[in-house]
């Protein structure tokens, strides 16, 4: 029989093994001002780009590697323009990197309560 917390343990264990996906961990590296453009010239992707790093997000912080994300999932049309919008209008706050940045607009725009 499998004790819950060695069964909790080898589940948190295999999440932190298996390969994040690629877009996400393509975002992650990424320099916010190239993910931007990207979402410029790729708009019909860029809903898709953000809920992925959304996503991934939410799960970092479920184990506890980030801050909580409260951001509705998926975002609509219209939340990931105000995503952007924000983004776009706030330069001077980013740190450069996507995924840190995409996290700080989502908790700005959509606090936890």
């Amino acid at each position: 029989m499998i004790r819950p917390a060695l069964a909790v343990a080898v589940f948190l264990c295999g999440a932190l093994l298996l390969p994040a996906p690629a877009p996400a961990a393509q975002n992650y590296q990424q320099k916010t001002a190239d993910f931007l453009t990207r979402c410029v010239t790729q708009d019909e992707l860029c809903g898709d780009m953000l809920n992925e790093e959304l996503k991934t997000l939410s799960a970092q912080a479920a184990i506890g590697r980030a801050k909580d994300i409260c951001a509705p999932f998926p975002l609509s049309k219209e939340q990931s323009d105000q995503m952007l919008l924000w983004m776009l209008s706030n330069a001077q706050q980013m740190n450069g990197f996507a995924a840190d940045d995409i996290g700080l607009a989502a908790r700005t725009l959509w606090p936890c309560k």
